[in-house]
């Protein structure tokens, strides 16, 4: 389930049935799955993401079996979310001081007796924020429930107040809608949009720039030349979906990457737009 950009935070009397405003958070979206040999964090894209965060298996495995969350890993540090710490290592985060939890923003499917699972996704999200408010009621941090709220200046208040922390900004949800179906819209305080790194100039271990698809479908080489924290960033993403080098008729020499990683970046005006690389961006 993925919200549409929206310009605006919806009023509460412009959904019917009323909203829910949650804080939408920068990190790694993910399922989670309770089962019988332990919890699963399962990344938008399908890839399995538990060996990564090992901090949050012990929360995670106190679940009851059969239960599906979906949610986002974040990091905390320095008294904000940092994203870039999802990145490195959990070693380095340790040293580092990182906190990893899991926040949870919807639930799937909750126990059903006998090891199996009931799913949730046709109840109504007032039904499904209830029993996922009481579930998690009982399970301590890093497993948590995100802030959310049914009250619009709350939500501005938030909204406003937090963006130094780190809160990306809200997302709002009928809370008549089902799993699935439609009307979530996400509200961003940035200014640049999400893309597709397709593929890598430099070198995979010093990446100088990357191509990237745009929305509308036009690929484009990100200028300036990418700095070393950046290409660090960069090059950790993307080990895993390096290809073999090969020319381009447009772009020269580069590293076509075997799928695609999602990237931020930010388009520039003027008759020659340039396109500036911010981050790589969470599942």
């Amino acid at each position: 389930m993925r919200p549409a950009c929206a310009a605006t935070v919806p009023a509460e009397g412009a959904i019917p049935g009323g909203a829910l405003y949650q804080l939408k958070l920068d990190g790694f979206r993910a399922l989670t799955f309770s089962l019988p040999d332990g919890p699963r964090l399962q990344s938008r894209s399908g890839g399995d993401l538990t060996p990564r965060f090992p901090e949050l298996h012990d929360a995670l495995g106190k679940l009851p079996v059969g239960t599906v969350l979906d949610g986002e890993v974040t990091a905390w540090h320095q008294g904000k979310f940092a994203f870039e710490q999802l990145l490195r290592t959990h070693t380095a985060r340790q040293h580092a001081g990182v906190a990893v939890s899991y926040v949870a923003f919807d639930i799937l499917a909750t126990s059903g007796g006998h090891g199996g699972a009931l799913d949730l996704r046709r109840r109504t999200l007032a039904e499904r924020w209830g029993i996922l408010t009481a579930l998690l009621g009982g399970i301590a941090p890093p497993v948590e429930v995100v802030m959310a709220t049914r009250d619009r200046a709350e939500a501005m208040a938030w909204f406003d107040g937090l963006r130094d922390r780190g809160v990306e900004g809200l997302v709002v949800k009928p809370l008549s809608g089902t799993y699935g179906g439609h009307g979530w819209v996400k509200i961003r305080h940035s200014d640049s949009i999400d893309a597709e790194a397709v593929a890598l100039f430099g070198t995979p271990a010093r990446p100088t720039a990357l191509l990237v698809r745009l929305l509308d479908g036009h690929t484009v080489a990100t200028t300036p030349r990418l700095d070393v924290v950046r290409a660090g960033m960069v090059a950790d993403a993307a080990a895993d979906l390096v290809g073999d080098p090969a020319p381009d008729r447009e772009h020269g020499h580069l590293w076509p990457l075997t799928g695609p990683l999602p990237v931020e970046v930010r388009v520039g005006g003027g008759r020659h737009a340039t396109v500036r690389f911010v981050r790589v961006r969470g599942e």
